[in-house]
């Protein structure tokens, strides 16, 4: 959190953003759901593993904004999904045409009545431990 803020503050953002640091599930998980949507950040070591947020993320049911090195692991799960967009995290035109093009094309997806985020993970993490022993 330290480097974050120390970066909010250097550009004078602190009236525009908001750290609410390392929260339990439940918190982070309400955010996501409640969110006009979510983003999801791969960093350039990252290229070939797929973080568990960006499943929590694609769980909630929201619009989503992937982030990262093109043709990484992560961006190939979620190619042609719909509600999610894709750029590269050093492209600003892209990132900017990606946002443009996620509020245009999906209007808040929303989860369905009686989506159980817990439920759903703890479906997704059996389902992955029997595939993959």
């Amino acid at each position: 959190d330290g480097p974050t803020r120390a970066a909010v503050r250097a550009r004078s953002l602190t009236d525009r953003c908001t750290i609410d640091g390392s929260q339990p599930f439940a918190t982070a998980a309400a955010a996501m759901l409640g969110a006009t949507a979510n983003v999801c950040i791969v960093g350039p070591e990252h290229v070939r593993q797929i973080p568990g947020k960006l499943f929590e993320q694609l769980a909630c049911g929201r619009p989503l904004l992937l982030l990262g090195p093109p043709g990484s692991d992560a961006e190939r799960v979620v190619a042609g999904l719909a509600g999610v967009t894709t750029a590269d995290l050093g492209d600003v035109d892209a990132i900017s045409r990606a946002l443009k093009a996620l509020d245009e094309r999906t209007r808040p997806i929303g989860a369905p009545p009686g989506f159980s985020v817990s439920e759903t993970i703890d479906v997704l993490e059996s389902a992955l431990f029997s595939a993959i022993p």
